[in-house]
This record gives structure tokens, C-alpha cells and sequence, in this order.
């Protein structure tokens, strides 16, 4: 009854990966730490994992796909207006000014501190505005998109308004050719500022600014990257429809038959019918928050696991429905609250790394659970079949508890610090529903279970390693110990590729690995007695390992076949 009480005992220790909490929790807190080095500040644990599944960004364009380094590129001034215009760009602005000495210095957005620079060639930035009394501010609105500062001048008062072409335009009577000339700059991909002013009853067109935000130099690859990776990259921007459109072709974001799109469309158009062109959908021009939310909101409603991206406070609500929320380091303190993940350099490119290192940390969890459930099932088996042949259990306490520690302690928790391979963004997104195990998983699990527990069984039985009598429950215990050592390393690898490939990118691994070899010769030569086994011969030793290295050759010849058979397809395909 004892002894049936003890093996149950076994079974239960042996059956159960406890393990996978802890390898769980190692994995995600190792790659925050790594992230951060990255540049990706992770505020939520559970947020590196998400990043892995990922299928669609919707990215700001100012500061994430483009450098945000503002530079006025030219401005077209009517005729006789010169003085009202930089008196616009400088009064009707939110950008401070800071002077230091006989400098002034500026901060705020990019296109407001490009045109007080642009002033300042002309004016003394401060002196002007003491020089006016500010009367009323309207703050430039996503929704309306202009600014509007009225100001006292001489013995009345000025309305002095700066925006949007197509809303500025739209108060004046200007003639066609100014929106020509407009449109011409913006589809080289710049942003047009128009300027208004108004002393009486009507507006006066005072003229343009043009100004450029080059593209950063990662983007190209970055966004390419997230092609490779079935990742589609949606641009979500206040600018212009065609300053939008131009950078993203520029990005080449833009496929044939795809929407390009403003705001206004998108909130014109149903649930149903914003569903149906989402898969096609790459700019959304003049987006407001609601629209940006009502977006991330149908990708959602189809399955599609979205991160946004954003600074101001307007992107809050859309960061904060998203599966994962981005904000920018220059962002405002309410964006970084809603957010998932800060860019410490506003880059796109520390976007990728993220997604890189969330599949990572989800292939890293499947090469534990492939260690893990081989080394159960082989234990179990073993364990199960000895009893049944012989009526005792091949280990006893203190050999089982060492075995426990191989299982889920650091020759297992390992495999969780392997490093991202560069295989791993040429794949497809990580589905929601698919399962942690997978098919091949559980073969390969089911075939090395197999194969270790078969081997075990026939040295118990036939002792086909020809060892003394009082040997074989040594033999047995390090076998098994030193399968499971070398299964680990088989584990690393959850694709064709060979472990000789990236054997020397896991050291901890590797020297947890020799630390482990060297603990079992110490208990095998040195502590035999407690553990009730004895002392090994050196040949028995070498014997053990050509067996145990079976495992990782006959794992090897089995990827170099398939490998084969899968370039003759290609090699056929391909004629």
C-alpha cells in the first residue's frame, strides 16, 4: 500500500509542468528589461506578449514615420501683406519663446517653431507680441482645423486666422491657381499652412507656408518589415489627403486598389460598410479622435489585434481601445497614461522590435512547453511501464527530485532567454485563437517520449549497455537525466533549422548545460550513497553518452530530409 501510495506520489511529480508559471513570468520581465534597452518602456506585462500578435499598426505620420523636425521650406506672401502674414505666424501661435541674451528660443510643436524661426528672420519674436494685445484665443482643433487669435490693432481689432487649405480657402474669394500651386506642394508630400486676416468684414488672403518633415531613414525598411511580417501599416494623419498620400507612396504603403480616405469619409460611413474597406484601407487624411477610435473599434469588432500610435492628447481614446496602446516619449501626459508602451525615440522602427520581441517571448513559451511535456511524458511512461513490468519504481526520492529540478529549474528555464531569430518577422502574425501547443509540437513531443522511454525500457529489460547488476539503476537515472539535457538543446530549435546553428547564441544555456553534466558526475561518483545508486566506470559513461546523443542526431537527420524535400518543391516550383 505504501509503496503504491509513493509511485502514485511519483506519477504526480513527474506528470505536472509547474514550471510554466515561472517560465511565463521570467520570459516577459527578461524582454521588458530588453525592450527598454530598445527604447520600448513597457508599462504592462502582459502588453510583450500582445505585441507578438499584432496584425495591424495604425501610425500617426508626424514624429513616428517622419523625423518631426519641422523646416519651412518657402512661403508665397500676397502681394502688400508681408507684415500681417509673419504677424499671424507669430502672434497666432502656441509655441513659447524663451530669450537668452540677444537669442531667442523656441518650443512647441514643429510647424509652430518652423514658422517663428521663419519670423524671427524678419522680427523680433517677443517684442511683437507685447507689442499686441491678445484679445481671444481659439486653439488650433483637429475638428475645425485652424487657430484663431484676435488681437488689438491700432484703433480696432484684427482676426488673424491660420490653417487647413481647404478650410482656410473656403473664406476667401481665391482664385483657382493659389489651390493649384497648393496642391502642387502638397503631393510632393509637404504641409500647407494658409494665413487670413480680417479688419473689417472680410477675410483677407494673406498667403501660404510650405513646410517639410523629411521621412526617417528606418521607416523605409521598417514599414517593408511589417509587410514581410502580415502586418498591414495604416497611416491615421491630421494632414492633408495628398501630403498623406505622397508620403505613404513614398513608404510604399499604398497598393493598387487601396482607400485613401479622409476623415470625414470614414465618419460618413456606416459600421458595416467601414468594415468591408478596412482590409484595403492605408491613409486616413484629416483624421479627428472620433474617427481614429471608430477605426481601431471595426478592426477590433473583425478579429484584427491593432496597436496605435500617437502623441497628443486627442489620440488618448483610440490608444486606449487599442490591444496595444503606443505613445510617444515627447507625447503629452495623458497619452503616455493610456498607453501600453512609450518610444523612448518616437521611432517606428522600435515598433518592430517590440512585435519582434513579443513572438519571441510566445516562441520562447513553446520551446519550454516542448521541453517540458517531452521529459513528462517520457518520465511518465517510463515510470508507468517500470512499475508494471518490474513492480518497483526505477527512481527513488532524492533521484526524482533532481530530475524535478532539470524539469523546472534553470536547464529548463533557459530556453526562455533565447534570442529572437531573424526567421521570426518573415512569418505571419501569431493568431488570437491559436493554441500555445501545436500540431508539430505535439509530434515532436509524442515522438521524443517516445523514444526516451523506449530506450529506458529496453536497458531495464535486456541491458543492451552490458553493465554490472548493481550499475543499472545508475545507468537508468543518468540516461534519463542526460536525454532530457540534450532534448533541451533539440528544443531550441521549433523549425527545420539545425541547433548547431545558433548553439552559441543561448551561453546561459550553455553553461547551465555543462553545470548540470558535471552536478550529475558529482552525485553519480561522489554522493552514490544518498541517492542509494553507485559509481559509474568511465566507459559506462561513455557509452551513456553516445546514447543519449541519439536523440539530438536522429532529430537532425529527420529536419536535413525534410529541408531536402522542401527545396526539390521549391527547386520544381521554380522551373
Amino acid at each position: 500500500m505504501q509503496s503504491a501510495f509513493v509511485s502514485s506520489i511519483i506519477l504526480i511529480v513527474a506528470a505536472v509542468p509547474e514550471g510554466l508559471p515561472t517560465i511565463v513570468a521570467l520570459s516577459l520581465a527578461l524582454n521588458m528589461i530588453k525592450l527598454a534597452k530598445e527604447n520600448a518602456l513597457i508599462k504592462k506585462l502582459s502588453a510583450v506578449e500582445t505585441m507578438g500578435a499584432i496584425n495591424v499598426i495604425c501610425s500617426d505620420k508626424t514624429g513616428t514615420l517622419t523625423e518631426n523636425k519641422m523646416t519651412l521650406e518657402k512661403v508665397v506672401i500676397t502681394k502688400g501683406n508681408e507684415e500681417v502674414f509673419w504677424q499671424n505666424a507669430i502672434i497666432n501661435s502656441n509655441a513659447e519663446v524663451l530669450v537668452k541674451g540677444k537669442k531667442e528660443e523656441f518650443s512647441g510643436s514643429g510647424t509652430e517653431v518652423a514658422l517663428l524661426k521663419g519670423g524671427s528672420a524678419k522680427y523680433k519674436v517677443k517684442k511683437l507680441r507685447e507689442e499686441h494685445k491678445i484679445l481671444s484665443v481659439e486653439p488650433f482643433d483637429s475638428t475645425v482645423k485652424k487657430m484663431t487669435t484676435v488681437i488689438s490693432y491700432k484703433n480696432g481689432v484684427r482676426t488673424l486666422i491660420k490653417g487647413a487649405p481647404e478650410v482656410c480657402l473656403k473664406l476667401v474669394k481665391e482664385g483657382t491657381s493659389t489651390l493649384t500651386q497648393i496642391e502642387g506642394y502638397e503631393k510632393k508630400g509637404k504641409r500647407v499652412i494658409c494665413f487670413l486676416h480680417k479688419d473689417d468684414a472680410e477675410f483677407i488672403f494673406d498667403g501660404f507656408a510650405v513646410l517639410d518633415d523629411k521621412i526617417r531613414k528606418d521607416a523605409y525598411k521598417s514599414v517593408k518589415t511589417c509587410q514581410k511580417a502580415g502586418i498591414k501599416v495604416v497611416m491615421l494623419t491630421g494632414d492633408n489627403l495628398l501630403t498623406a498620400t505622397s508620403i505613404a507612396k513614398d513608404l510604399n504603403m499604398v497598393k493598387k486598389g487601396d482607400y485613401l480616405l479622409t476623415g470625414d469619409k470614414i465618419d460618413s460611413l456606416t459600421d458595416k460598410e467601414l468594415k468591408k474597406i478596412l482590409p484595403k484601407l492605408s491613409v486616413v487624411a484629416r483624421s479627428t479622435p472620433l474617427t481614429k477610435l471608430k477605426i481601431v473599434k471595426a478592426y477590433k469588432e473583425l478579429g484584427f489585434v491593432v496597436a496605435v500610435t500617437g502623441d497628443g492628447i486627442n489620440d488618448a481614446p483610440a490608444i486606449k481601445q487599442a490591444d496595444v496602446g503606443i505613445s510617444m516619449q515627447t507625447g503629452t501626459e495623458i497619452t503616455k497614461e493610456a498607453s501600453d508602451v512609450i518610444l523612448l525615440d518616437n521611432s517606428f522602427e522600435t515598433i518592430v522590435k517590440a512585435v519582434s520581441f513579443g513572438r519571441n517571448v510566445y516562441e520562447n513559451l513553446q520551446r519550454f512547453i516542448l521541453f517540458q511535456l517531452s521529459v513528462n511524458l517520457s518520465a511518465v511512461l517510463f515510470i508507468t511501464l517500470s512499475l508494471l513490468i518490474t513492480g518497483v519504481a526505477p527512481f527513488n526520492t532524492l533521484e526524482l527530485l533532481w530530475i524535478n529540478v532539470i524539469m523546472d529549474g534553470p536547464p529548463a528555464l533557459t530556453l526562455g532567454l533565447e534570442s529572437a531569430r531573424s526567421s521570426l518577422m518573415d512569418k505571419k502574425p501569431i493568431k488570437k485563437e491559436s493554441n500555445l501547443c501545436s500540431k508539430k509540437m505535439l509530434f515532436k513531443i509524442g515522438v521524443n517520449g517516445l523514444f526516451i522511454s523506449t530506450v529506458l525500457l529496453l536497458q531495464l529489460v535486456f541491458n543492451f549497455l552490458g553493465v554490472e547488476k548493481e550499475q543499472s539503476s545508475s545507468v537508468l537515472f543518468t540516461t534519463f537525466i542526460l536525454f532530457q539535457l540534450f532534448n533541451a538543446f533539440n528544443s531550441r530549435e521549433l523549425g527545420l533549422d539545425s541547433v548547431l546553428k545558433n548553439v552559441k547564441r543561448n551561453k546561459p544555456m550553455l553553461i547551465v548545460f555543462l553545470l548540470t553534466f558535471i552536478m550529475q558526475v558529482v552525485i553519480v561518483e561522489f554522493l552514490s550513497k544518498p541517492f542509494g545508486i553507485s559509481p559509474l566506470p568511465f566507459i559506462v559513461w561513455v557509452k551513456i553518452l553516445a546514447l543519449t546523443l541519439s536523440i539530438i542526431v536522429i532529430s537532425e537527420i529527420y529536419k536535413l530530409i525534410l529541408r531536402k524535400r522542401i527545396n526539390k518543391r521549391g527547386a520544381k516550383s521554380v522551373n
